[in-house]
């Protein structure tokens, strides 16, 4: 009798192991889905989500003189997605209008704090001297900035990369080039050479 007692126990004590260790591990798993599903989610480098929440908003090409250097809500040229960086407490703007009046000979335009972040040659001659320089042809990162060359007859082009790709694995722009700020296959089909290729710790 005590025998059969002393099993009794033993196979409830397994039983309640067994029992502990199953629910155990099911929590576990379904905690890490749901953590890896919220990575997911979270995982957009801050100037790909703060370029990415310039569509919609930002529905017009504007590349006109503004007092205090910003165009209306709602307008915007390529050069205006990059205040992106502005949204993360870079404060790009102060930082290119002083570097221009301290050293304005790196510069090929006169200091004018309300045009100088809005154009892309100030800008890129800006982060060729503070930004880290990447390769011009790999190492495409989201958050990346891309500059361009001048297209014949028109304008210089600045964009951001997105964490998105197309079929080839080549990162999709954030940028305005006219119809507002939109997300597009346009690295490598951009009517004009790639120039510069920057990145900033964000």
């Amino acid at each position: 009798m005590q025998k059969k007692i002393i099993i009794l126990i033993l196979i409830l004590f397994f039983t309640f192991c067994f029992l502990k260790i199953f629910v155990f591990s099911y929590n576990t798993v379904n905690t890490n889905e749901e953590l890896s599903v919220l990575n997911q989610e979270t995982n957009t480098h801050p100037l790909v989500e703060s370029a990415r929440n310039q569509i919609g908003i930002v529905t017009k090409y504007d590349n006109q003189y503004y007092n205090g250097g910003y165009p209306p809500e709602g307008r915007g040229a390529c050069t205006d997605v990059i205040r992106a960086l502005m949204d993360q407490g870079y404060d790009l703007k102060n930082k290119i209008d002083k570097d221009m009046l301290n050293f304005p000979e790196e510069y090929p335009y006169k200091s004018d704090p309300n045009i100088n972040y809005r154009r892309v040659v100030n800008l890129k001659i800006f982060f060729d001297r503070y930004f880290e320089k990447i390769d011009l042809e790999q190492d495409w990162q989201p958050g990346d900035i891309v500059t361009y060359d001048q297209i014949p007859g028109g304008l210089w082009h600045i964009a951001i990369l997105s964490d998105k790709k197309n079929k080839d694995g080549i990162p999709l722009l954030i940028h305005n080039y006219g119809r507002g700020v939109i997300e597009d296959d346009f690295l490598f089909k951009w009517p004009a050479a790639i120039t510069g290729h920057y990145r900033l710790r964000v």
